[in-house]
């Protein structure tokens, strides 16, 4: 989601604050009836903002509570470890929000300003030592609340609890994706530890039933943007998978079998059960 069109809405609640009701040649902004217009005027007010003006915006809207105005101001989709499942939109940031910022957060921004961002080069600026990022609005929030921590935690029990016998013990879900191509009907990678494994399954597979491959690997990670990518082997072949590729942003999964070329499998990701936000 481009952080002008999320800005829109945040730059709109200052005017009207500032103003008592932002005007246009037209007459007021709800006079304004394409999306076109809107943007456009929106975008000359977000180019009168510095980015110290944004970056307080984003600090007052946390530490006041203000769901609807940091909601406005996040590049979708907002990541969450899984097994929880990202943010996707508004409407799903302002009934998370209270779960993302506790109270002890809010407390602890409210005592910050414009001046504690702290820019990291082409990466953007962060907040608290990484707690929160912003480039074009804000992209990742890594600070976990107890409550989210908690229900993070019993969906990583239930959800080991309910893979086959030979895939349960010391193991913690990282991530799960479906192929809409292949061989294969979807896959899982889990941690124990340093230790990462992958397995595949069936395309008819279902919760439970034993993978058709396991192998174990390990996870690089490279440079100031911590690009994650994942390489497993086995007997039967190996797999490269990166959550978020640098040249599309999205996932990729390239699968090599023995006496095979190597394949790219087109993956989107998956969860083991719906979670209500």
């Amino acid at each position: 989601m481009n952080f002008k069109h999320c800005f829109f809405a945040a730059a709109a609640s200052i005017l009207f604050i500032s103003c008592g009701g932002a005007t246009t040649p037209s007459g007021t902004v709800d006079s304004l009836s394409s999306p076109e217009e809107m943007e456009e005027y929106y975008e000359e007010q977000y180019a009168q903002m510095t980015d110290g003006q944004i970056y307080q915006l984003i600090i007052t809207s946390i530490a006041n509570g203000d769901k609807k105005t940091f909601a406005d101001l996040v590049n979708y989709p907002l990541c969450r470890d899984y097994p929880l499942r990202n943010i996707e939109n508004r409407q799903q940031m302002t009934a998370y929000f209270d779960t993302l910022f506790d109270r002890s957060f809010r407390d602890r921004v409210r005592n910050l300003d414009s001046t504690d961002w702290c820019p990291v080069g082409w990466r953007g600026s962060m907040l608290l030592d990484g707690e929160i990022w912003f480039s074009e609005g804000v992209t990742a929030v890594n600070y976990s609340s107890p409550v989210e921590q908690a229900h993070r935690a019993k969906l990583i029990k239930a959800e080991i609890k309910s893979l086959h016998p030979s895939l349960q013990g010391n193991w913690e879900p990282v991530d799960r994706m479906k192929f809409s191509q292949g061989p294969y009907g979807f896959a899982r990678i889990d941690a124990n530890g340093d230790r990462y494994r992958l397995t595949l399954f069936a395309p008819d597979a279902r919760v439970g039933d034993k993978p058709l491959i396991n192998w174990e690997g390990e996870l690089l990670v490279e440079g100031t943007a911590r690009v994650e990518t994942y390489t497993f082997q086995g007997p039967e072949g190996s797999a490269v998978y990166s959550p978020c590729s640098m040249e599309s942003g999205l996932p990729e999964f390239e699968l090599t079998l023995k006496g095979q070329e190597s394949i790219e499998l087109s993956c989107t990701a998956c969860y083991y059960q719906p979670v209500k936000l």
